[in-house]
């Protein structure tokens, strides 16, 4: 819940979701350092544990985005297009609660053809394919063509390919605030704050 005194803003719940959340990153850090040192982390079941954790963060930082809303008349569809940018014309905000229900609902898709889906199951898995491949794009440029394959209906290759690229392990490493393309969500708390900051702002004009 969102509180404005004077300049200032108060956010009464920021504080118990930081702490949740930065219990989650040390845990990422550990499995991030892992990563560093396995000739093989993805047999070794790192990625899909770094994955996991990540996807639980994106469910906790979208429950902050809505405990923001308590007491401003704004439908989230709109707030969710203020304040950071992701990419041009994509917001952290709406990246973040993409990410989240494609965590709490990808189990719900497994053994899916893509020509499957409808509605907001395809538009949640098509927001997803979009962040992905720019965050590819822009860490790893020589991918971006390859994984263009992606957005190819009923491509069993190109959602094998999907599957496989931990899509919410890429979207973080281009979100958090650094040039170290670190799995991190310290950088994303800066951006809800000023997410929250540009929502305010936007309820005052």
């Amino acid at each position: 819940m969102l509180l404005k005194i004077q300049r200032d803003i108060f956010d009464c719940q920021f504080g118990l979701m930081e702490d949740l959340l930065l219990t989650v990153e040390k845990k990422l850090t550990l499995i991030n350092n892992s990563i560093q040192k396995s000739s093989d982390p993805e047999s070794d079941g790192l990625c899909d544990h770094s994955e996991y954790l990540i996807g639980a963060g994106f469910v906790i930082l979208q429950q902050q985005l809505h405990e923001s809303l308590t007491l401003i008349n704004l439908p989230p569809k709109n707030a969710f297009k203020l304040g950071p940018l992701f990419a041009q014309d994509l917001y952290i905000a709406e990246v973040i609660n993409s990410c989240a229900n494609y965590w709490k609902h990808e189990p719900e898709w497994v053994g899916k053809n893509y020509n499957q889906f409808t509605n907001h199951p395809k538009y949640t898995r098509d927001k997803i394919i979009k962040y992905a491949n720019i965050a590819l794009a822009s860490l790893l440029p020589q991918t971006k063509d390859s994984f263009k394959k992606n957005i190819i209906e009923g491509d069993e290759d190109a959602i094998y390919l999907f599957i496989e690229s931990y899509p919410l392990s890429q979207i973080i490493c281009n979100t958090n605030n650094n040039n170290n393309n670190e799995c991190s969500f310290v950088g994303l708390l800066q951006h809800v704050r000023d997410w929250q900051k540009a929502v305010f702002e936007n309820c005052e004009q």
